[in-house]
């Protein structure tokens, strides 16, 4: 990606000195050719001009090619209907003047906020104009409706959708609209506080190689009926891929006002997506907002801030941090054989209290949320950041429900799920069927597609081994390292179908520790990527990932090559390729996963009709 820039910036340095060489060539062409009393208007005039209600007046230039003499050029002038501006009906030059200047004046006192009024001045006398510099020059003059409401906050929930970036709480500039009222719109929201979050995430040092500080964004905000919020679609100026580009957004309510539909009409079909103004805090509810980047499958809209955090603090509000964060530290048996799980609980620093139950692998989430909150359920509660232990039974996947109280109000629920291991499980044993080659990223990409791995590495004389308990359950082994014996673990329906999770490859990233690889259908939550087996290949379509997202995604295959003891000690009979020779030589891939962005592109695309 740099050699790509860095040829777009030399060939940007040609372009741009051919501009110079062409614009030199035209201003001496320019000031040779002007004589006598042609007059012009100069190209770069702005083309929109900011009045203040405390003035009355305002000045364009006019500029002529000799400057002896007065000179009075006479001026036709053309304007919106209804406009408050006057422009005089000549411009007039002293001696050895070659500007002018143009003074347009105005009642303050009629200025309508966000009108803007397009006025024309073009030279009447064609004898006084020039073939080499413009004899008319349109603008437009008015006073924004938008003036600053003051300091506020914003609570990041949309890119974190995509990208590991935390839901970070920092200050913004809001405005507010004078002619509307409840209309508000915050000033770059993503701007230099979310690009440093953004640079410091990925390890980056230019906050610049994240966004367009060349122009403004605004995130605007109808809040005229508190109890039906949303925000206008608008890029972010924000860039974390530069293979996907700068990211969009839109609230669900204002991408279907896009599509035609009636702001009533919405209100009464999809009352969920609309967010509330209460107590000067803005919020919009979970999987109300959408999120797109400009070159990811052709701009296409997905949902966003599903965690429910968007909240935007108007001037003389803050934002609370109801915040909460459990993760498993360790399993501890008591001396009745009662095994625990260890959890570390850190709070936001507004939360003052959580009530928390594990919910078994068969339990009801949801009735366990409701049943904390209405004492049907029995919790624990902690009062303070710290580590607890909740009993458990047998192995399995355990959901801890954690309602978080603050003023003594339920304000939040939030839901942690935790593989447990029991301590009265016996060890698994394991019977050998088969060997083969096993190839890392047969095929590997990015979120774009695009090639991630740029060469091929391969492990020949690799085990398959079959779990004693459990026909289903295999493991390919040793892999990734000498050292980890333990391998590829997975489970392979009837069909073929393979299910990978959560295996640890024994590799430790300096800066995001283990790296663990999951099959993508159930990393990303979808079904378009199941792995399989067929004919003799066990094809893994894995995510390489950390705790802080995914590194790549990529397709492993293993080639079954012949037999690891007597056929008939296989309980599954698989198809070893004909041709295939077993080998003793490995060679071990060592480095077989590159870091590209921290990413979790948990990605779903928008059903809208």
């Amino acid at each position: 990606m740099k050699n790509i820039f860095k040829y777009s910036l030399a060939l940007l340095t040609v372009i741009l000195g051919f501009a110079s060489c062409d614009s030199e060539k035209d201003e001496n062409y320019q000031a040779a050719s002007i004589s006598g009393s042609q007059v012009f208007f100069a190209n770069g005039l702005q083309t929109k001009y900011e009045i203040s209600p405390d003035a009355n007046s305002f000045a364009v230039t006019i500029s002529r090619g000799a400057t002896s003499g007065a000179l009075s050029v006479p001026l036709k002038v053309t304007q919106s209907e209804g406009s408050i501006f006057t422009v005089p009906s000549t411009a007039n030059f002293a001696d050895g003047e070659k500007e002018a200047s143009i003074t347009i004046t105005y009642d303050p006192a009629k200025i309508v906020y966000g009108d803007y009024a397009t006025i024309n001045i073009e030279v009447a006398d064609a004898s006084l104009t020039t073939p080499y510099g413009l004899s008319s020059y349109q603008f437009s003059a008015g006073v924004t409706a938008w003036v600053d409401y003051g300091k506020g906050y914003y609570r990041e929930d949309i890119i974190s959708t995509w990208y590991s970036l935390g839901h970070p709480v920092y200050d913004v500039v809001i405005q507010k609209n004078t002619v509307k009222d409840g209309f508000y719109r915050i000033v770059n929201p993503y701007g230099a506080t979310y690009a440093k979050a953004i640079a410091e995430a990925l390890g980056g040092d230019d906050w610049a190689d994240y966004y367009d500080y060349d122009n403004d964004y605004f995130m605007e905000i109808d809040a005229s009926d508190p109890n039906a919020v949303y925000v206008m679609g608008s890029a972010t100026g924000a860039t974390v891929d530069p293979a996907s580009g700068m990211i969009s957004y839109s609230s669900i309510v204002a991408y279907y006002l896009s599509k035609g539909q009636a702001l009533a009409d919405i209100k009464a079909a999809h009352p969920e997506y609309f967010g509330t103004l209460k107590d000067g805090i803005i919020t919009m509810p979970a999987s109300s907002m959408l999120i797109s980047e400009e070159n990811y499958n052709g701009g296409d809209w997905y949902v966003a801030a599903k965690n429910g955090l968007f909240a935007v603090a108007l001037p003389g509000s803050v934002i609370a941090d109801y915040s909460l964060d459990v993760t498993y530290v360790g399993r501890y048996t008591s001396a009745e054989n009662v095994d625990y799980a260890r959890l570390e609980f850190t709070f936001g620093p507004d939360v003052e209290s959580v009530k928390y139950a594990l919910v078994a692998p068969d339990g009801d989430v949801d009735a366990t949320a409701a049943g904390i909150q209405d004492g049907s359920v029995e919790a624990a509660e902690i009062s303070a950041s710290g580590t607890a232990e909740v009993a458990y039974g047998a192995s399995g996947k355990y959901t801890l429900v954690a309602v978080v109280y603050a003023g003594g109000e339920a304000v939040g629920v939030e839901a942690f799920t935790f593989k447990l291991q029991s301590s009265g499980d016996t060890a698994e044993t394991w019977t050998a069927t088969y060997v083969g080659t096993y190839v890392y990223g047969a095929q590997s990409f990015n979120q774009d597609g695009s090639l991630f791995f740029d060469q091929v590495y391969t492990d020949e004389g690799l085990t398959l081994y079959q779990s004693d308990s459990n026909p289903n359950r295999y493991r390919i082994a040793p892999l990734w390292s000498d050292s980890n014996e333990v391998g590829l673990v997975f489970e392979m329906d009837d069909n073929g179908a393979i299910t990978v999770e959560g295996v640890e490859t024994g590799i430790v990233d300096d800066t995001y520790g283990m790296i663990c690889v999951t099959d993508i259908n159930t990393y990303l939550d979808m079904t378009e990527m199941t792995s399989y087996y067929e004919e003799g290949v066990f094809y893994f379509n894995l995510a390489y990932h950390v705790e802080a997202g995914a590194f790549a995604y990529v397709q492993d295959t293993f080639t079954l090559t012949g037999y690891a003891s007597a056929p008939a000690k296989a309980a599954k009979k698989f198809t070893v390729k004909k041709g295939a020779k077993r080998s003793a030589k490995r060679a071990i891939a060592k480095k077989h996963v590159r870091k590209q962005h921290i990413l979790k592109l948990q990605r779903e695309k928008a059903s809208l009709r």
